[in-house]
């Protein structure tokens, strides 16, 4: 469906960017209420910064979309990788600024549980342990237990529709900005530089 051709006298439903680039699995879709547009789904690795938004340029123009004919934005909050959340954040929220749309933000374990029809949602925190999160809880309860989880895909037009349904029953627009990015453990940074300098001096 192209966004131009709509019939008269139909009102259009939402249309969605939605992002997503919690993990090494990255996913960006335009979709119009459940109709999706455009997706892509790719393997980023730790390559979001230079990748995320030529995809998003991509479904957009798929999608013979313009950021007017948009009506929100979405992005997955996480648990994740921390540069994966952080470049996927500040993209979301800086596309929602230029283009004076509301941002809507979901977790990231929701979203495996809403696609994978799951009663608990799991994903792999680190070696030998997981993030654990009960559907229908809220997402300060996402826990960290010993065990493994599958690495499963997740296709950014399950958070494109999350987003729609949310539309229509809140204000998105309010606090938006205030949006962070659910880590639910420190990033593991290793502070090389500072050592060598101290070794060096």
């Amino acid at each position: 469906m192209q966004l131009n051709a709509r019939p008269e006298g139909h009102s259009r439903p939402p249309v969605v960017l939605a992002i997503d680039t919690s993990t090494h699995q990255a996913s960006v879709a335009v979709c119009a209420g459940d109709e999706v547009l455009s997706t892509r789904t790719w393997l980023a690795g730790r390559q979001h910064t230079s990748t995320l938004l030529p995809a998003v340029r991509d479904v957009m123009a798929e999608a013979s979309a313009s950021p007017r004919d948009l009506s929100a934005l979405a992005v997955a909050l996480g648990p994740g990788s921390f540069n994966g959340l952080r470049t996927g954040l500040s993209t979301a929220k800086g596309l929602a600024l230029v283009w004076q749309l509301p941002l809507l933000g979901i977790p990231t374990l929701e979203l495996l549980a809403e696609e994978y029809h799951l009663p608990v949602a799991t994903m792999h925190a680190a070696p030998g342990r997981v993030y654990v999160w009960h559907r229908g809880s809220p997402a300060s309860a996402i826990t960290i237990e010993d065990g493994s989880a599958p690495d499963r895909i997740r296709h950014a037009e399950t958070l494109a529709r999350l987003a729609v349904e949310r539309l229509s029953c809140s204000d998105p627009a309010a606090g938006q900005l205030l949006l962070e990015p659910l880590y639910v453990q420190p990033p593991n940074i290793h502070h090389n530089a500072p050592k060598a300098a101290l070794a060096s001096s």
